[in-house]
């Protein structure tokens, strides 16, 4: 049931200040893709196609790699000259192509100049029914936003490089926190990270239309 008055909790994993994702340690990149495809297929519902692109990043204390580039461009296509979208057809031979420049070379910050990203744009699913949470719509919130998203809306990112990283910023609707914590085992048993217990917000509206977050703990 949708409440008149709307509240939301959020979980952003993790925010900009920890790399604003939870790197996949020990996990190859096809398995890596593997598990939050899987993720997404059994707590959430894409709302648009995912997408995808491999992307040539400047990174600082490294050379450019113009003969990448060209692999790249021959195997998949142009892009823009530095993105190149990537297939549903061609994601098999995108990770092969990470796998074959793998290890790549790597600055002091470990930061890798070819990226590969993947990313998901959901509607949250309710264990006990399989269907979307009620209430997932951004007109209930309207002008409130949380790291890049509106609240009502949820997405999760995968990028792969030298290692893989998985983004999830989740925003349940209407929930209490008993019935938080009874669905929450669930989307950990399917997500291929641990959620953390510090990233976790509840939003109530204000007399002046707005709304008001402070953190929670429901793990």
């Amino acid at each position: 049931m949708v409440q008149a008055e709307p509240t939301a909790v959020t979980y952003v994993g993790l925010p900009l200040g920890s790399g604003a994702s939870h790197t996949l340690r020990k996990v190859g990149l096809r398995d890596a893709y593997r598990r939050t495809q899987a993720f997404v297929d059994a707590c959430m519902v894409p709302v648009t196609p995912r997408t995808q692109f491999l992307t040539f990043v400047r990174v600082p204390e490294l050379p450019e790699l113009p003969e990448w580039a060209h692999r790249v461009g021959d195997r998949f296509g142009r892009g823009d000259g530095r993105r190149v979208p990537i297939a549903d057809s061609d994601v098999d031979d995108a990770i092969s192509f990470l796998e074959e420049v793998d290890p790549q070379p790597h600055n002091r910050w470990g930061m890798s100049p070819l990226w590969m990203f993947t990313n998901w744009k959901v509607a949250l699913l309710d264990p006990p029914t399989g269907k979307p949470f009620p209430g997932q719509d951004p007109t209930r919130y309207p002008q409130c936003n949380y790291d890049g998203l509106s609240l009502g809306e949820s997405s999760v990112q995968l990028v792969l490089s030298n290692k893989a990283a998985v983004s999830a910023k989740l925003c349940f609707p209407d929930l209490d926190d008993a019935r938080l914590r009874k669905i929450l085992p669930t989307f950990q048993a399917n997500a291929p990270f641990k959620f953390s217990s510090k990233h976790w917000r509840r939003w109530t509206p204000t007399k002046t239309g707005s709304f008001r977050s402070k953190t929670i703990m429901p793990i």
